[in-house]
């Protein structure tokens, strides 16, 4: 699954701008990158290692003829031809990847925490753990209000999964994600002063 198996680090990258700040002279670190906006970055392909797309392929496949972005089919095709792309079914034709297992993931880690791209990406790396010394965020800010109710807490969750396995876990300050909120009777205090 990892593009290079000497790498002990994996990265996570959204596409907040905080994601150029990501080691990508780290030869020991593999970068898995997700997020149609990446494509707005012009020299973002260099950023990652391992791309995942797990939305719905009609919406951009040109075969369907529903089209929402093609430019971002075309990214992913150029992507495609020297990065590795995990997806969902089907993939769109042009395009060579590997098939997240995603039955297995939903099975073991249940629907309620696998809530983004960003907490799917995590469960695959959760489950080859033993392989991992590290990990870090950059560019995942789950900034805006449907994001912190719908999105955050899968992060939150694999986030201190790893703790748990004594896996050391790098988030920038810059980042939301890097402010845990207090817990249940401190933050209703709060909310209520």
């Amino acid at each position: 699954m990892f593009a290079d198996s000497k790498k002990r680090k994996v990265g996570f990258l959204g596409c907040s701008p905080s994601f150029r700040t990501a080691p990508i002279d780290d030869p020991e670190c593999e970068l898995w990158a997700c997020g149609p906006a990446m494509r707005w970055y012009p020299d973002a392909i260099d950023f990652f290692d391992v791309w995942f797309e797990l939305h719905d392929m009609c919406d951009n496949d040109p075969e369907y003829g529903a089209v929402i972005d093609a430019l971002y089919y075309q990214w992913l095709e150029e992507a495609s031809k020297t990065k590795t792309v995990i997806y969902r079914p089907p993939l769109y034709k042009a395009l060579v990847g590997e098939i997240i297992p995603w039955d297995g993931l939903a099975s073991k880690h249940a629907p309620y925490f696998l809530d983004s791209t960003i907490a799917w990406m995590m469960a695959l790396a959760y489950e080859n753990h033993d392989n991992i010394d590290e990990i870090g965020l950059w560019g995942i800010d789950f900034s805006s209000d449907i994001e912190r109710r719908e999105q955050q807490k899968g992060t939150r969750h694999f986030i201190e999964l790893f703790r748990l396995q004594g896996i050391n876990c790098f988030i920038p300050e810059t980042s939301e994600m890097a402010h845990n909120p207090a817990p249940y009777p401190d933050y209703a205090r709060k909310k209520a002063a």
